[in-house]
C-alpha cells in the first residue's frame, strides 16, 4: 500500500492540540507504565502486580509522559487525514505478535506491552524500520521526519529521561500503540 503525503508541520501541530484531550483509559494506562518502565523506574509487569515506583514522579517523567501521548496521538491525527487504518501487511510485526500470542482471546496490556516492546526495544521481525515501512498511512519517510522533527526541536539533548533519543522511543510507543488498537481493537473493550 503506497504511503500518502502529509504536511508534517500541520500533522505536529494538530497532534498537539489532540493530546490535550484523555485518550482511552486502557491507552492512557499502559501509555503511563510503559513510559515509567523506559525510565528505568518501575516495569510494566511490577507495575501490574502492585509495585510502585521507588522515586517521586517529576517533571521529567511528566515529559517523557507527555511524548508517550504525542506519539499516540500522532497516529490518531494521521488516520483522521487519510484513512487507511484498516490495511494490515502481511509481513505487519504487531498484527503477527498479537496473533501469535493472543489469539482469538482478548489481549491484556501484558501481552501488548511485550509485543511492542520486542518490536521497538529488541527489534523483532524488522523492528522500529519494518513498522515504518508496514504501517498504512503517510510515507514511513515522512513519518520519520515528523517523529524526529518533534524531538529535535523540543527535546534535542541527550538526556536519559527527556532528551532525544528516548523522545523518540517513547513517540514510537505511542504511535505503535494506537496501530496496535486499530489492528486488534478488541484490546480497548476491557
Amino acid at each position: 500500500m503506497p504511503g500518502a503525503p502529509l504536511a508534517v508541520e500541520e500533522w505536529l501541530s494538530d497532534a498537539a492540540t489532540i493530546c490535550t484531550s484523555e485518550f482511552e483509559p486502557f491507552a492512557e494506562v499502559l501509555l503511563r507504565l510503559a513510559t515509567l518502565e523506559r525510565l528505568d523506574i518501575v516495569s510494566v509487569y511490577d507495575s501490574m502486580f502492585g509495585e510502585s515506583p521507588k522515586e517521586k514522579i517529576g517533571e521529567d517523567v511528566i515529559a517523557a509522559l507527555s511524548n508517550a501521548r504525542m506519539g499516540y496521538a500522532l497516529r490518531n491525527r494521521e488516520t483522521q487525514l487519510l484513512d487507511h487504518s484498516d490495511y494490515v501487511a502481511p509481513s505487519d510485526a504487531l498484527a503477527t505478535l498479537l496473533d501469535e500470542r493472543g489469539g482469538n482471546v482478548s489481549i491484556n496490556m501484558l501481552v501488548i506491552h511485550g509485543v511492542l516492546r520486542d518490536v521497538l526495544r529488541m527489534r523483532f521481525l524488522g523492528g522500529r524500520d519494518g513498522l515504518y515501512q508496514t504501517t498504512p498511512g503517510t510515507t514511513p519517510s515522512l513519518r520519520r521526519k515528523g517523529i524526529e522533527k518533534w524531538a529535535n526541536d523540543h527535546f534535542p539533548s541527550d538526556d536519559p529521561r527527556t532528551g532525544r533519543d528516548v523522545t523518540i522511543a517513547l513517540l514510537d510507543y505511542g504511535y505503535f500503540l494506537h496501530r496496535a488498537f486499530e489492528i486488534r481493537p478488541d484490546c480497548l473493550e476491557d
